[in-house]
């Protein structure tokens, strides 16, 4: 058997509370908060290209380790960027600027590969080729205002939330391979992708408020099995290929 599994967890955050004091009049407030999660995650169970293989049987599996650290169980990769921002109360002109941006990239795979020639009857019997990979990653980005309770004499928050994910999960015999004295094949790829975004907040003034609000979310998952072009299987039995 070869197998990859980990759990990845990467979280940012920025908060500015309302000062509960404020400038005299005439002057300017400005607060700002900024969260920037950036995270990176492969993990791979592979049989490397031009390999020969000799066995009773065969599984290779990548997927999420089942605890996390600290023993705390885990189902999903966790990516975050939570930003608070909240100008001071008093003044003449208040300025309040939130952002929140999540980067995460994602790739599983699970790959017998190119032009591998795999033999499963070392014992005499023919034995099973089990290929599976196995994703689930939770992206969220949030960016707020923290309101204050008498705002300036012009209040402006703005808040941008931004999520973008490129989620990749692969279970696949690779191109050119030879597979033989087998018994069963299953080829199964599953990803599970939860990306989201939120901005949201309020500004309050004693004249003037302005508030634009964005929430911006971008995902891209591919979750994929296949059997490569000029393979060559010998399989007695039931050969399943699936992706969901």
């Amino acid at each position: 058997m070869i197998e990859a599994s980990h759990h990845d967890r990467a979280e940012s955050t920025a908060t500015g509370q309302p000062a509960d004091r404020g400038p005299p009049s005439g002057a300017l407030t400005i607060a700002a908060g900024i969260a920037i999660t950036v995270a990176d995650t492969t993990i791979a169970a592979n049989a490397g290209s031009g390999t020969t293989i000799v066995a009773d049987a065969l599984t290779l599996r990548a997927g999420i380790a089942t605890t996390a650290t600290g023993g705390v169980p885990a189902t999903s990769h966790r990516f975050a960027a939570t930003s608070i921002a909240g100008a001071g109360s008093g003044g003449d002109l208040g300025l309040a600027g939130s952002l929140a941006l999540v980067i995460a990239d994602v790739a599983v795979t699970a790959l017998l590969g190119a032009a591998v020639t795999l033999d499963l009857d070392a014992d005499g019997t023919v034995g099973a080729l089990d290929i599976s990979a196995r994703s689930a990653a939770t992206t969220i980005a949030t960016a707020g205002i923290a309101q204050d309770g008498t705002g300036a004499s012009v209040g402006i928050g703005a808040a941008a939330a931004i999520a973008i994910t490129d989620h990749r999960t692969q279970a696949a015999i690779g191109d050119g391979a030879t597979v033989s004295d087998v018994d069963t094949i299953a080829i199964k790829a599953e990803t599970t992708d939860d990306t989201r975004s939120l901005a949201e907040g309020a500004a309050a003034a004693g004249n003037v408020a302005v508030a634009p609000f964005v929430a911006v979310t971008l995902a891209t998952v591919e979750t994929l099995a296949r059997i490569g072009t000029g393979t060559v299987i010998e399989a007695g039995g039931q050969v399943a290929v699936s992706a969901a």
